[in-house]
């Protein structure tokens, strides 16, 4: 809100800024499957086949930042889980377009 008009980061967001732990945020389906979806032993996989990611980037509950990957040329990732409090965690993947996908997984 400046001068009692609100002003919008971008036309595609419905709110002022974005939050890192929303769905909102995508934009294209790059297929990435990530098991075991929960996680219930020490690491978790994430698989894209071939599609060009570039980045994938772990979060918390609260959108803070815990890991980010250069994931270019790769076609998938295994993260350990170990240090991780049971909860609910969001990735971010980013392809080499500047597209992103963001979605959810529990560990327990």
């Amino acid at each position: 809100l400046q001068n009692d008009t609100i002003l919008y980061h971008d036309d595609y967001y419905s709110d002022c800024f974005p939050t890192t732990a929303s769905n909102d945020l995508i934009k294209t389906e790059f297929g990435i499957k990530v098991c075991p979806n929960p996680v219930l032993g020490n690491s978790i996989h994430f698989e894209w086949g071939n599609n060009d990611i570039e980045t994938i980037e772990l979060f918390d509950s609260r959108g803070v930042l815990i890991r980010s990957y250069n994931t270019t040329g790769k076609n998938m990732l295994e993260y350990h889980t170990q240090l991780l409090y049971p909860g609910i965690y969001t990735y971010r993947a980013t392809n080499s377009s500047g597209y992103q996908q963001t979605r959810k997984f529990s560990v327990q």
